[in-house]
């Protein structure tokens, strides 16, 4: 330590008659602060810093060593305290008088400036934030101001660049954006950096086509492929394109530490620890294959194509950034504020705009108000039903904060949202609203912790499809069984392709996850086809399928046609197999043979008709397929299949009626641990109208099995 402050007293000697802010100055001040920066020990730099101030009372006008001084300071601000960072700011002050056209000066007042600014220490700070005089705000006029001064001076170009991305009040981009502008005249674009700052705020706050032309830039110039890979990516995706998602992992493969810094802060928002650590065990190849399977499992649990929640996420990011900028003000919780992060850049808007985008529904209160600076409302509304977010924003009107409910907003202004969001405590008399309340509180803490644990991102269409989905089983084996997908659009509803009107397409995506939550199996298919005579048919009918394991699934379906299509509500299905325990039966799948969806059984002459309508001819037939599971070989067993109108309640009996009857009874042997059962009904003897379907096993040993199925029958 000794023999380095040796080194930096001898900076002193550097002659006073050089130009102003030579080559040799500058690469002497570059030396001097790496050097400060391997100082910790606030003794030796204090030490140091009243020799030089005794240097300083005898040359007063020695803009170089004010500069020094300044320097001197910032490290012990950083080390030894905020107060540091005032000393900073007047030596730097005092060389900006003495030599006004050093670019040093005034990038050295601006870091002293952002330093302040991170520990701001006292209330006066958001007043003069409020009046553009913060000290963010003139560190960036500071950087500016050296960046004229020297427009290829990369020092302030890089301070710009990041001071005014990590700025949340009062932002002035267009001070870096012209200062990089200039500076591509100048021989700081032969320096890759310069192009990969460039690149980064041409992508916030201008053009993304030039952000890409800069990482090009960068790239060519030598720059660290793996980030230009990164920074491409990031450009790509928010110009909704899918052609960031190559650039994404070949950079997530590289061994780059800044790299990777940046993959996992842009991973951070939506991802717990244990996601993290997992990230941070993976290492090149590793770690690309980790995000593919993190990004493609989110795409496939939300039906969205191959790469589109990794595009989506970069986009949140870009608008949580810009939209829901959180203070630099510490944040003081309040009484029912359950949620505290201090984590992000953003305020608990953005943390849950990043997880799970735009809302369905968002309503604003903006000041003047009497309680609070504003107040919003958002709601996510889905097939399966919505939850609904309140933000209020009570001690800065940059920091909105989740409220678990509508009546911690404004009196004033409470009713708005009422109507909107809970209006049933408004309309609710004196003695259901309070357990009305209760609920809305309850189910608000709900939806505060769910929104802030996990992401979504919903199919959403210009065009709404009325189609029909039925999902089944058929065609079980020991090991496992096969998902059917059975889905009918009106075609009235479809949009062609084509010019001419008669070709069509239609997408089925479908996603089965066990009871861990793993993808088990995923469909998504798209089939075209000419539809000569529109008008010949009513519904186009389409079938997919996919084998999956036993077990209990969730299933997922949507279909697709152009910017149309719709999502149905999550369902449930348990998947039978031979390995099943115990003797059981399949849920019958109910079909007709025109028109034809069926599929045909492996290693058998027959086929499994489905008919998603559940609607049947009554002058045509109705095709049962079942299977059963877990009995022995030749094991004889008596089978009824009844159809009847549904009721038979006590009018039915008082005045008659129920209609028409269909029994068949047979009995017939097991093949073994997966037996298969197709038979005909015909339907001539019933009247139109909603029949069920009952079908009954018995067997030895007291086995008894049945289902029920509804289904229609018309003219």
């Amino acid at each position: 330590m000794r023999r380095f402050l040796g080194v930096v007293v001898c900076l002193l000697a550097l002659p006073s008659f050089l130009p102003a802010q030579s080559s040799d100055e500058r690469q002497a001040l570059e030396q001097l602060r790496d050097s400060l920066a391997a100082i910790s020990d606030t003794v030796d730099l204090i030490r140091l810093e009243m020799a030089w101030i005794d240097v300083a009372r005898v040359d007063r006008d020695n803009a170089l060593l004010h500069l020094r001084l300044g320097f001197l300071a910032l490290r012990l601000g950083e080390v030894g305290g905020k107060d540091h960072y005032d000393d900073a700011g007047s030596e730097f002050e005092w060389a900006a008088e003495l030599e006004p056209e050093w670019p040093y000066a005034w990038y050295g007042l601006g870091l002293a400036e952002w330093g302040l600014a991170r520990n701001p220490g006292n209330v006066l700070f958001g007043v003069s934030a409020w009046l553009n005089n913060d000290q963010r705000t003139v560190a960036v006029g500071d950087f500016s101001r050296a960046a004229s001064a020297d427009p290829g001076f990369m020092p302030a170009l890089e301070a710009l660049s990041e001071s005014t991305e990590e700025q949340e009040i009062n932002r002035r981009p267009q001070l870096a954006l012209a200062a990089f502008r200039r500076g591509l005249d100048t021989e700081a674009a032969t320096d890759p950096l310069f192009h990969l700052y460039r690149g980064r705020l041409e992508r916030s706050f201008g053009s993304v086509e030039r952000s890409l032309d800069a990482f090009d830039t960068y790239r060519r110039l030598g720059g660290e492929v793996t980030m230009a890979d990164l920074e491409t990516a990031r450009s790509r995706f928010l110009v909704d394109s899918l052609d960031g998602t190559a650039a994404y992992y070949a950079g997530a493969a590289g061994t780059d530490s800044l790299t990777i810094a940046g993959y996992r802060t842009d991973l951070t928002p939506i991802a717990d620890d244990s996601v993290l650590q997992a990230f941070d065990r993976a290492g090149g190849a590793a770690r690309a294959t980790f995000l593919r399977t993190f990004w493609t499992t989110r795409d496939d649990e939300a039906l969205q194509a191959r790469g589109a929640r990794l595009r989506e996420h970069y986009a949140r990011l870009a608008v949580a950034r810009r939209s829901f900028p959180r203070s630099p003000f510490t944040r003081r919780y309040l009484f029912g504020e359950y949620y505290r992060d201090n984590h992000t850049d953003f305020d608990d808007r953005g943390v849950i705009y990043v997880r799970h985008g735009e809302p369905t529904m968002r309503r604003k209160l903006v000041a003047p108000l009497s309680e609070a600076y504003g107040a919003e409302g958002w709601r996510y509304q889905n097939v399966d039903g919505h939850r609904d977010f309140f933000f209020l924003a009570t001690e800065d009107p940059q920091d909105y904060r989740l409220r678990a409910t509508p009546l911690d907003l404004p009196i004033a202004n409470r009713t708005d949202f009422l109507e909107d969001f809970e209006p049933r405590l408004i309309t609710a008399g004196s003695a259901t609203r309070a357990r009305y309340a209760q609920e809305v509180f309850v189910q608000g803490k709900e939806n505060i912790a769910v929104g802030t644990t996990t992401d979504t991102y919903e199919l959403r269409f210009d065009r709404s499809l009325e189609s029909i989905a039925q999902v089944m089983t058929a065609g079980g084996s020991q090991d496992g069984n096969v998902l059917h997908v059975a889905v009918a659009v009106p075609v009235d509803q479809l949009e062609a392709v084509d010019s001419g009107g008669v070709s069509y397409s239609l997408t089925i995506r479908a996603v089965a996850v066990d009871a861990d939550g793993r993808i088990v199996a995923r469909i998504d298919s798209t089939r075209v086809w000419r539809l000569e005579q529109r008008d010949s048919v009513t519904h186009v009918l389409e079938r997919v399928s996919v084998p999956v394991p036993p077990g209990w699934l969730e299933i997922r379906v949507a279909v697709i046609n152009g910017d149309g299509g719709g999502v149905f509500p999550r369902d449930t299905i348990e998947v039978l197999s031979g390995g099943t325990a115990g003797a059981r039966m399949s849920i019958p799948v109910l079909g007709r043979r025109t028109p034809r969806i069926a599929w045909p059984i492996p290693a058998s002459p027959d086929s499994v008709f489905f008919n998603p309508l559940e609607t049947f001819p009554r002058d045509g037939d109705l095709e049962v397929y079942y299977e059963l599971y877990g009995l022995t070989a030749g094991v004889d067993y008596q089978t009824k299949i009844e159809v009847s109108r549904p009721g038979g309640g006590f009018f039915s009996k008082v005045f008659g009626g129920g209609g028409k009857k269909i029994s068949l009874s047979f009995r017939q042997l097991a093949d073994g641990s997966v037996t298969r059962v197709s038979r005909t009904l015909g339907l001539q003897e019933l009247d139109p109208g909603t029949y069920r379907l009952v079908l009954s096993l018995t067997g030895p040993g007291g086995i008894e099995l049945q289902h029920e199925r509804l289904f229609e029958v018309v003219e």
